[in-house]
């Protein structure tokens, strides 16, 4: 009878196991790339409804890809979820607090505005993704909870229903919204839930996507002309933002793309590296603080302005990266996670 060397089956297939975690995580970084180069491509856009309605429906697909990501890399079981929320939440808070300051003091000399803008996120129009990240970390202890429960189907009706009153309500009806109520609105996680939820689901197999993916791919092909057409709509209604990730049809859209994302992470198929995109998925949170800094200070020379739509994203992005490695070089791996560059 022949022996089987157990000891060497183990230590294959943990190597066969490290490969593939490998795999994994050079391929969450590469989305990371296409997100944040989505994020900068936005900002960075023409301000007029035509990109807005006909172009974003790409460039929407970004927040919604990074909640997902979050979700599918957070663990439904957890014996200290203090500890949990404490870790990841300094991660973003600090950084956010350092940027938020940096960017307040250098538009604006009045201390209250800047402590207004601490609180409201509005230093920066990237800045509202980590408030809303923030409420999503605290809300996972929750969700833990509720989606081994019969009560499971009732987070997908969060995001949906937030939308017809803190949207749709107020566009077709014309009334103003409060004041108050816009700045929570802006920065409230509600409208982004369902993407976290889906990755909660997918990244700890508690369900199972029995759809065919080439049928996704379909659906999610079909549903970019209609975030056209809604985008259109909300552009005839008077809604300046028209080219918002906030309505039905960019949550179609960017739910059918996070199911091809979690496709393209576990199919062994797909095995490209690109250590470009890779190394901009590394930078991907620093890209995302320092853009709108890098922007303001390009908008004020004159030769940016001649720059065409793409190139000047480009610039940007260059700039950034540059600056992340300078800035992770001079202060070091300790003192540039404050920063968030590393």
């Amino acid at each position: 009878m022949k022996k089987v060397n157990l000891k060497s089956t183990s230590k294959g297939e943990n190597k066969n196991n490290n490969v593939k975690k490998k795999e994994k995580n050079y391929k969450i970084q590469m989305l990371r790339a296409f997100a944040i180069i989505m994020v900068l491509l936005s900002h960075t856009s023409p301000d007029g409804w035509i990109f807005k309605v006909y172009c974003r429906p790409i460039c929407n697909l970004s927040v919604g890809v990074f909640v997902f990501l979050s979700g599918y890399l957070t663990k439904t079981e957890n014996e200290n979820w203090f500890s949990f929320c404490k870790k990841r939440i300094l991660k973003v808070l600090i950084p956010y607090i350092i940027w938020s300051l940096l960017y307040s003091f250098f538009s604006y000399k009045d201390l209250n505005q800047v402590l207004f803008n601490l609180i409201t996120t509005k230093s920066a129009g990237t800045l509202y993704y980590i408030f809303v990240y923030i409420q999503l970390v605290l809300l996972t202890p929750v969700l833990s909870k509720i989606i081994k429960s019969k009560y499971r189907w009732t987070v997908w009706l969060i995001s949906p229903i937030s939308l017809l009153i803190f949207k749709y309500y107020f566009l077709i009806s014309g009334v103003e919204m409060n004041y108050y109520v816009s700045l929570i609105w802006d920065v409230c996680s509600l409208g982004w839930i369902s993407y976290y939820y889906l990755g909660l689901l997918i990244g700890n197999k508690l369900t199972k996507i029995k759809f065919n993916y080439k049928a996704v791919l379909v659906l999610f092909i079909i549903s970019i002309p209609l975030q056209m057409l809604e985008g259109y709509w909300f552009h005839i209604m008077g809604d300046f933002n028209c080219g918002t990730q906030l309505k039905f049809t960019s949550l179609i859209s960017s739910s059918l793309f996070s199911i091809l994302c979690y496709y393209y992470i576990t199919n062994d198929k797909y095995k490209y590296k690109n250590k470009l995109l890779v190394f901009i998925g590394d930078c991907s949170f620093g890209i995302y603080l320092s853009m709108i800094f890098v922007i303001r200070i390009l908008i004020k020379l004159k030769v940016y302005s001649y720059l065409p739509f793409g190139i000047s994203s480009l610039v940007v992005l260059l700039i950034c990266i540059l600056g992340i490695a300078i800035g992770k070089k001079i202060l070091g791996e300790k003192f540039s996670k404050y920063l968030g560059l590393s």
